[in-house]
């Protein structure tokens, strides 16, 4: 989990994407969630993490300090659990996956969730550092 100029760069087009309902898988420090947050032409962001460490340090100290902060909720799941039983439930327009650290540890996890796309055949799917994953396949 950090924040980065090169997570901050690699992140800009999914910010930039971002539209109506928000689904992101991955937490880390709340960036993602954030800067979307604060797009006048999002509605809502629903987060999907895993570990309750991260999910307890971000309710308590980072997300008070978000001005849009009411925009935000967080489920406690797994993310290939949530995509594969509850994500065609929730309408989104946008489903971004920011769950790796890198090139390494991305490419499994993200072939595993292109898989579930079908699942919710109207939004638009975004992925972090895609392209360099892409380079890998």
């Amino acid at each position: 989990m950090t924040v980065t100029p090169n997570e901050i760069e690699t992140m800009r087009d999914a910010v930039d994407k971002a539209t109506g309902n928000v689904l992101t898988y991955g937490l880390g420090l709340g960036y993602y969630a954030y800067m979307v947050s604060e797009k006048d032409n999002v509605d809502n962001v629903t987060v999907v993490e895993l570990n309750p460490n991260v999910i307890d340090l971000f309710k308590r100290y980072i997300l008070p300090q978000f001005a849009h902060g009411d925009k935000i909720s967080i489920i406690q799941a797994d993310a290939f659990q949530y995509a594969k039983e509850n994500m065609a439930t929730g309408n989104y327009d946008i489903v971004f996956t920011d769950l790796w650290h890198d090139v390494s540890d991305g490419m499994d996890m993200y072939v595993k969730m292109k898989s579930f796309e079908k699942n919710c055949p109207n939004a638009q799917f975004l992925y972090w550092i895609e392209q360099s994953i892409q380079c890998y396949l």
